[in-house]
């Protein structure tokens, strides 16, 4: 059968079917016509177009009804062939049209699927078969045929004989007979009954057959979802069936079965109790948040931010309710709280628990990152951190149950106060940084960081900041007037309370005293200083010993300024051993010996 050229029309009239594509349907009328299809598009004035290609992707290209009418014939009338232009706007970046509503462009696969029963009752492609989430025929429930049974490869759009060929294998004999793998030959197993229903109402939003069934889904679904197109309905459910996806399969993937999808319309239709459920039932709820697969949702942005922010709430509230159940269990120990989940838990076991209300506001501090993040730069630990609540430094406000929302910007202002109160230029050469002032002096057993820096910045101790990125903001603070310092020094608490029995972590111990995290290693392993720390432990550590730097500073007072050398020959040639020295000579002494070596000429601490 040849073409004849000069009219452009095909000699076999073909009309559209239920379910079938613009490009499904020239494909079939170029096989029943014994042409390719870019010879359909040839005639219709397409140019440079790929094949294979997805559903909608010659929407928009200029094809009328009346040019495919005057390709295929037009028997059902114009209205048929004008159905199959799905040419309107789209509802969302990257999008292609489907039918009445539109599909992200990653939603639709370029190449051929098909249903081998489906066939049998109608011999043409169903435009559903290239939805990547679908991996069955939402008629027949039979799984698709995506590779030949046969040769094994996977089916694309070149010539085929017919759509029910393979087109690797399809060839035409020298007797000009089609010889082909007939596809409808090769049944595929039906998808579970039980997942039916749910495959359903999640294939109904975009199955242009199923009109009806369409409208009492969207009427039984929850208000939270009216003002979202079908389309992007659909969408969401294979969003959140790849989130069940990935939650259950260990090597992370993003394939959607048929009892995920079925899965994820349970979820919608269930909507928002289903989805509380799926967050309480989350395998990975005690796994770092940020690669928890909720957040791929709570980013979605097909759809509106309300949606989102509404599941975040649920996903809130869900994780409450899943502590609340948990908080009396023994050995609970949760370890991705957030604030707001730190503080259920903690009217959970306001009953039961004995911690105090200070440990409390501690353990709430340190479920903040702002507020770790912030003691770390600066230099400092947690616990001193909540002395300085005092309305002179921090505000007293963070110490309530919503304060800490406001800490990145108090803690910024902190910072630009210490920057602006600075005197100018580099720091003299005669002085000595704080924290080594600091440590140096101060053996009281508490915690002076709240009086010095509040000394700071009144204007009582005068100081230099220095450019250094590599350390804290403290370390770059440089004083001179260390008298200043010892009469500030002296106006800390001497008695301890219960502000100096809360716990110190292991990493915080080195700031504290500083000293290397190789030396408080050496020195837990001694028995010198046992954790659990505190600061009244770590007080009393830092009474009886000191570092060389330490005693240099305190010889610098009384106008003695050695070497490190110096300092480690008088003491040795005096008798004197470290307690603890490493490979850098980085050696521990006991104050009182080193006292006794200087005796007069050495500043006595406060």
């Amino acid at each position: 059968m040849t073409i004849n050229i000069a009219k452009g029309r095909y000699p076999r009239a073909t009309r559209p079917r239920a379910g079938e594509s613009l490009e499904g349907f020239l494909l079939r009328a170029g096989c029943e016509n014994g042409f390719h299809l870019r010879k359909s598009l040839e005639l219709l004035g397409v140019e440079n177009q790929g094949i294979p290609m997805a559903p909608g992707t010659l929407s928009g290209l200029g094809i009328t009804a009346e040019a495919l009418a005057s390709l295929v014939g037009d028997e059902g009338g114009l209205g048929e062939l004008q159905a199959l232009s799905w040419s309107r706007p789209s509802t969302g970046r990257r999008c292609l049209p489907f039918f009445e509503t539109s599909l992200r462009c990653g939603a639709l696969t370029r190449y051929r699927r098909v249903s081998p029963l489906a066939l049998r009752k109608s011999p043409h492609l169903r435009a559903l078969w290239q939805v990547r989430a679908l991996e069955f025929d939402p008629e027949t429930k039979e799984f698709l045929l995506e590779k030949c049974p046969v040769c094994d490869k996977r089916f694309g759009m070149r010539f085929m004989g017919d759509v029910w060929c393979c087109d690797n294998c399809c060839k035409i004999s020298e007797n000009g007979e089609l010889i082909a793998v007939d596809l409808r030959q090769y049944p595929q197993q039906l998808v579970d009954e039980r997942y039916w229903r749910h495959l359903d109402l999640a294939t109904s939003l975009i199955d242009p057959t199923k009109e009806e069934k369409r409208r009492k889904v969207r009427t039984s679904l929850h208000a939270d979802f009216e003002d979202i197109d079908d389309g992007t309905m659909f969408d969401f459910i294979c969003a959140v069936a790849r989130s069940i996806a990935c939650r259950v399969d260990t090597k992370q993937t993003w394939e959607v079965t048929a009892p995920v999808l079925a899965s994820a319309a349970e979820v919608i239709e269930g909507w928002p109790e289903t989805f509380s459920d799926l967050v309480a039932h989350d395998p990975g709820g005690e796994r770092n948040l940020l690669n928890h697969p909720l957040k791929y949702l709570f980013y979605y942005v097909r759809v509106p931010n309300r949606l989102r922010e509404k599941m975040r709430a649920i996903e809130r509230g869900t994780r409450v309710r899943v502590i609340g159940s948990q908080a009396f269990t023994a050995g609970y120990k949760p370890t991705t709280l957030n604030v707001d989940e730190y503080l259920a838990l903690r009217r959970f076991r306001e009953v039961a628990s004995e911690s105090t209300p200070l440990e409390m506001l501690l353990a709430l501090f340190r479920a903040n990152h702002d507020v770790t993040g912030f003691c770390r730069s600066f230099g400092i630990a947690v616990p001193s951190l909540l002395d300085m609540t005092d309305n002179r430094i921090f505000p007293a406000e963070l110490c309530q149950l919503d304060g800490l929302l406001t800490f990145p910007e108090v803690a910024a202002s902190f910072l630009a106060r210490i920057v602006r109160q600075r005197c100018g230029g580099l720091p003299p050469a005669e002085s000595v940084r704080l924290p080594q002032a600091v440590t140096a002096l101060y053996t009281r057993g508490g915690d002076p960081w709240a009086n010095v820096v509040r000394a700071l910045l009144d204007g009582d101790i005068e100081y230099w900041v220095s450019r250094e990125t590599r350390r804290s903001v403290l370390e770059t603070i440089h004083i001179r007037d260390l008298d200043a310092l010892q009469r500030v020094l002296a106006l800390a608490e001497a008695s301890l309370d219960e502000a100096y029995s809360l716990p110190i972590l292991a990493r915080e111990a080195p700031v504290y005293l500083r000293l290397w995290p190789g030396q408080i290693t050496h020195i837990k392993k001694m028995e010198i200083l046992k954790p659990p720390y505190t600061r009244a432990i770590l007080g009393q550590f830092a009474s009886c010993y000191e570092s060389g730097l330490s005693a240099r500073i305190r010889l610098q007072l009384e106008g003695h300024i050695v070497s490190k050398t110096q300092l480690r020959e008088h003491l040795l040639d005096a008798g004197i051993n470290p307690v603890f020295d490493d490979a850098n000579k980085r050696a521990i002494w006991r104050r009182s010996d080193v006292s006794n070596a200087f005796r007069s000429i050495i500043k006595r601490c406060v």
